[in-house]
């Protein structure tokens, strides 16, 4: 039954670098593939490939399989190919196939990928599966949001009138004598 599957793909942050809260360039993302056979068939062959934005970098060793225990293959790493450091479900390649997917069950694949900025910088990053049943392909993608870093400010020895808010003392924007600076929060 080809219409017994349905997949979906998810993001989370996994390493925040400069703990943000929000994706930036540096920082790691968990991206999860996850498939449900909704059908009363069990579903011979079901071949998994992935396509990452070419602004992440995948990273080594860090693809694993989850399934509900119904069955064969058995949950854990799913080795880099076709050498090592490679990504195992590249959409050049192969990609991964998993066999015997019972009706009424579910698996998840999940790996790890390190954002990277190109120029010039778009903050969408999309990543799309493929999951192949037969000659049926459906293609689950999510969208992450990335933002450039912030610089941030500094704090020095001189208070002055920012006339014009660019947060530099041009000519003419004098000082202010005794001015008292308040942090709280460190903000």
């Amino acid at each position: 039954n080809q219409r017994a599957r349905r997949a979906i793909k998810s993001a989370e942050l996994l390493v925040d670098e400069n703990s943000d809260g929000f994706y930036n360039e540096g920082d790691t993302v968990r991206y999860t593939i996850t498939v449900f056979n909704v059908g009363a068939t069990m579903i011979p062959e079901v071949i998994i490939t992935d396509t990452n934005d070419p602004d992440v970098s995948y990273v080594p060793n860090s693809t694993y399989l989850t399934n509900d225990g119904t069955a064969p293959p058995s949950s854990g790493q799913i080795p880099d190919s076709p050498n090592p450091g490679d990504f195992p479900l590249d959409s050049s390649g192969s990609g991964y196939t998993y066999t015997n997917f019972n009706s009424f069950s579910v698996f998840s694949i999940r790996y790890d990928a390190v954002i990277n900025i190109t120029d010039p910088f778009d903050e969408d990053r999309i990543n799309v599966a493929h999951i192949t049943v037969g000659t049926k392909t459906v293609n689950p993608n999510v969208t992450i949001e990335v933002r450039e870093s912030e610089e941030l400010g500094e704090i020095g020895n001189y208070v002055w009138l920012d006339e014009d808010g660019d947060g530099d003392q041009d000519a003419g924007e004098a000082g202010i004598p005794n001015a008292l600076v308040e942090i709280t929060n460190g903000t």
